[in-house]
């Protein structure tokens, strides 16, 4: 009897791999978005949900950023960013930012000398925001991660870590200051963390909050991104979830010229 579920579960995981490559190559017959961002939202109403602790819906959430990499990257997304931990987020509990923190330098280090995919898509590592914030040995990782994939030219991971969006804007001010005439939208552009990055085209944000939370508010608004708020938990967040969204931002870009690439 185990045998013949194991059976099943196999010819069931390889009929739904099948599915979603047959999916995959008909929407890459039309326009794919160069750059995709994620809020990553819900971890914690998961763990909650499922009776485990904060730390593994954390857990589950890198998992499923994984994932959805690898989905991007298969239909031809040449930029991801993620929303991994918000300069805000240092007041929750010593517990959990602990938690966060030693679990972002885990997967770090992963990408650096494990993770396959970023071997096989060329994947370069970004992490920006306020790194100074970060304990030594994450940043390390971080600084790590960068360095160790520098090489890598085709396709980009951006990890928000810590950031938020007004920071940003600071530390653009900061950077003109007291050059202020300089102070155009494409100094400003130019000045971005995510200056290296092609024009925002998707945003996305989970577990069905519809707010931005300090997110990309210059990229959202003057790159002219579609918002797509989606009632899934990060961790429940997949390529199902994905697609139609691909869909919509193809439907959109062939109605509107003006925005093609």
């Amino acid at each position: 009897m185990k045998g013949y579920i194991e059976a099943c579960l196999s010819y069931y995981s390889r009929f739904t791999n099948w599915v979603q490559s047959i999916c995959i190559k008909i929407l890459k017959q039309g326009p794919i978005p160069r750059h995709v961002a994620f809020i990553m939202d819900g971890n914690r109403r998961y763990a909650q949900r499922h009776n485990i602790p904060i730390s593994a819906g954390h857990f589950r959430g890198f998992q499923s950023l994984e994932k959805i990499l690898e989905s991007c990257m298969n239909l031809g997304v040449k930029a991801v960013t993620a929303y991994a931990f918000s300069i805000d987020n240092f007041n929750r509990t010593t517990e959990e930012v602990d938690a966060l923190m030693n679990l972002a330098k885990e997967r770090l280090e992963f990408f650096c000398t494990k993770s396959e995919l970023i071997k096989h898509h060329q994947i370069r590592i970004k992490v920006i925001g306020k790194l100074s914030l970060l304990p030594d040995d994450v940043r390390a990782a971080a600084e790590k991660a960068m360095s160790f994939t520098e090489c890598h030219k085709n396709a980009l991971l951006t990890i928000c870590f810590p950031y938020t969006s007004t920071d940003e804007m600071v530390n653009v001010l900061q950077q003109k200051l007291p050059s202020l005439d300089e102070l155009t939208i494409d100094g400003v552009e130019n000045s971005l963390y995510t200056s290296y990055a092609p024009p925002l085209d998707i945003l996305i944000r989970t577990s069905g909050e519809s707010r931005l939370s300090d997110f990309l508010l210059w990229q959202t608004s003057i790159q002219n991104a579609q918002i797509h708020f989606v009632d899934v938990a990060w961790p429940d967040f997949s390529l199902w979830t994905l697609l139609p969204i691909i869909l919509s931002f193809q439907i959109r870009y062939e109605s509107t010229p003006e925005q093609s690439h």
